[in-house]
């Protein structure tokens, strides 16, 4: 902690999302970013930001080139936000709990399950809270969306789809072996969405294409669930753009997400745009707010528990076998 009882963090992998990241803490009010930490010195001569508080944050920060000069010269440290590839997660999550750092670590949470089961059981041998940042359950219109699921507002849930799209992404993000291609990169964020709103599906069935990571890099999923439930999801890195789209059917309305506008529509009714409060925070922010509470608490994350997300892992692995096999997969 510092002086003034702020949770002391530093960000190892100063990358794309390591920016991303990074750009969230100086309007924190009950975090202060303290280190980065970056092999490579041209991405640590990189500015968080462009505003003013960025710039002074950049300048305040130690800077350093690997995990052991980070332990050696911040001896406060309350966490580490892991921004690493992601076939580095559990190496660096295991690596700071065991040294007594609690974990917020970037999406996806690991490459396999048996990774995740790992990282969760050195969590609890040491006691360290361990988050993977899965940013869409931070994120209002999808929380509303979850909303409605849960309270019946507009009856019951009939239809589910969702769709994430974009091109595939430079560097190392193309090897599978380091990114798990789309699926992991991508998709996954639907996945995780879906069990979150929903709970695991009885079954899936999945089918998809490799365009070059690799790894399967385009693909559609079927969510079975109880009294006949179907919810769809698709998409990869093999299109033009960014693009992310959600529609939910309920029994007495219809509500359409967009980028991050949210609609409702139902037969005749006027369209209502559903409209958020001002200066409600970004999902990045949120999420790295909502861990810095529990810290300060002393509560395990309960919004994006570890075994959660390692669920949401266990889903990808189960549609990667119904490709494999080319029929539905039961859970």
């Amino acid at each position: 902690m510092t002086k003034d009882g702020k949770v002391k963090a530093a960000l190892i992998g100063f990358g794309g999302m390591g920016h991303c990241h990074a750009g969230q803490y100086a309007a924190q009010k009950n975090i202060q970013l303290a280190a980065l930490c970056d092999i490579s010195p041209e991405a640590l001569a990189r500015p968080i930001g462009a505003s003013e508080a960025d710039a002074a944050l950049y300048q305040a920060v130690a800077k350093t080139h690997c995990f052991e000069e980070l332990l050696e010269t911040q001896k406060d440290l309350d966490y580490l936000d892991i921004c690493l590839p992601t076939n580095l997660h559990a190496e660096y999550a295991i690596r700071a709990m065991k040294a007594g750092l609690h974990v917020l670590c970037e999406k996806p949470m690991a490459l396999n399950t048996a990774d995740c089961d790992r990282m969760i059981a050195v969590s609890k041998e040491t006691g360290r809270f361990l988050m993977v940042a899965q940013c869409i359950r931070f994120c209002a219109p999808y929380l509303h969306i979850r909303d409605l699921i849960a309270n019946h507002a507009y009856g019951k849930l009939l239809s589910m789809s969702m769709q994430r799209n974009n091109q595939l992404p430079p560097g190392w993000f193309r090897d599978v072996a380091r990114s798990g291609g789309a699926m992991m990169d991508l998709h996954l964020h639907d996945i995780d969405f879906v069990q979150f709103a929903l709970g695991m599906p009885e079954a899936i069935y999945s089918i998809g294409v490799t365009a070059g990571s690799g790894g399967i890099d385009d693909c559609t999923t079927i969510y079975y669930y109880p009294n006949d439930l179907k919810v769809v999801t698709s998409g990869g890195w093999t299109h033009t753009r960014f693009s992310s789209a959600l529609s939910a059917v309920f029994e007495r309305s219809n509500f359409e997400l967009t980028g991050d506008q949210l609609v409702r529509c139902y037969k005749d009714e006027p369209q209502e745009t559903i409209a958020f409060p001002e200066g409600t925070p970004n999902m990045y922010f949120r999420e790295i707010e909502y861990f810095g509470e529990c810290i300060l608490q002393g509560k395990r994350p309960e919004v994006a528990s570890m075994e959660s997300t390692r669920n949401s892992i266990l889903l990808i692995e189960k549609e990667l076998e119904s490709i494999r096999q080319g029929r539905q997969v039961r859970l």
